[in-house]
């Protein structure tokens, strides 16, 4: 399998909505979203998070690795990366995985 063609199936699961893979990988994603959203909410909670804080904090952290690792591959798949990186979905990827990484080059107190 070439470079080219894992790029092109990449695309196609990534941005064409319309394809069998492409539903199916819309349909994890939301998914996923939904629970990343759900362990965070419930991590600010005091008496969740002072029972179930551990859980949802690696939880929190494999959404965030998954999460980079989507943005990373949907830069890699498309033919002009920064179009890309600067269009309104890709800064809406960014931002939604860069709290995660500043809270850990800054750790609250």
């Amino acid at each position: 399998m070439t470079d080219n063609s894992i790029k092109n199936k990449l695309y196609h699961i990534f941005f064409e909505a319309e394809t069998p893979s492409g539903k199916l990988f819309d349909i994890i994603l939301l998914f996923s979203i939904s629970v990343s959203v759900l362990a965070v909410s419930l991590e600010s909670v005091d008496s969740i998070n002072h029972v179930y804080g551990d859980e949802l904090y690696v939880i929190e952290w494999l959404f965030t690795i998954l999460f980079s690792i989507e943005y990373l591959l949907r830069l890699y798949s498309v033919m002009k990366p920064i179009k890309y990186a600067t269009s309104f979905f890709g800064v809406v990827d960014l931002v939604s995985i860069l709290p995660s990484f500043i809270g850990l080059l800054f750790p609250l107190a």
